[in-house]
């Protein structure tokens, strides 16, 4: 069973599942009790009530925060079940490039770039969604995925894929992979 807020602290690098009720935000721990997250306007600390806006919403914003002020009264767990299909990549690594694109705004797409797919590039170099997939399976739903493309900060040289394609959001952009 995976760790909750009463058993052992996150370490840097973990990946965070919350519980939200009908889906789950994700969050990716950098040390000192905070986290970096992809966040639309729904998932920001203070953010709309109304859930519904994450789907509308085509951008969102990379945010490092406190923990407790992501999770909220929410129920959440250390979720590093990946772990068992890849290899993350090193803490080290992890924790630089995350914390690398805060303040970057981001395309956002609740099907096929939400947080989880942000949070798992992070940590394992792929970007998933198992959530997605459930619902899609549950659904009967078939989903055409994009190709995959890395996600540069052009501000700090920080490459990391991603998946969608050429896009310019600011300092930081999209780009095809090779």
């Amino acid at each position: 069973m995976a760790l909750t807020q009463r058993d052992e602290k996150p370490k840097a690098g973990d990946c965070i599942e919350i519980f939200r009720g009908n889906y789950q935000h994700w969050a990716l721990d950098v040390g000192d009790g905070c986290v970096v997250h992809l966040a639309p306007p729904c998932e920001a600390p203070g953010g709309a009530a109304n859930k519904m806006v994450s789907v509308l919403c085509e951008k969102a914003l990379v945010q490092k925060n406190g923990l407790w002020d992501v999770v909220g009264n929410h129920e959440w767990r250390v979720n590093n079940d990946l772990d068992k299909k890849y290899e993350h990549r090193p803490v080290q690594v992890i924790v630089r490039d995350a914390l690398d694109v805060v303040g970057c705004e981001l395309p956002y797409n609740v099907v096929t770039r939400n947080c989880e797919h942000f949070v798992n590039e992070l940590r394992y170099g792929k970007a998933e969604s198992r959530q997605i997939i459930r619902h899609c399976l549950l659904t009967q739903q078939s989903t055409t995925w994009p190709r995959h493309s890395v996600m540069r900060n052009q501000r700090l040289g920080t490459a990391l894929r991603f998946s969608e394609a050429i896009i310019s959001t600011g300092p930081c952009t999209l780009e095809m992979a090779v």
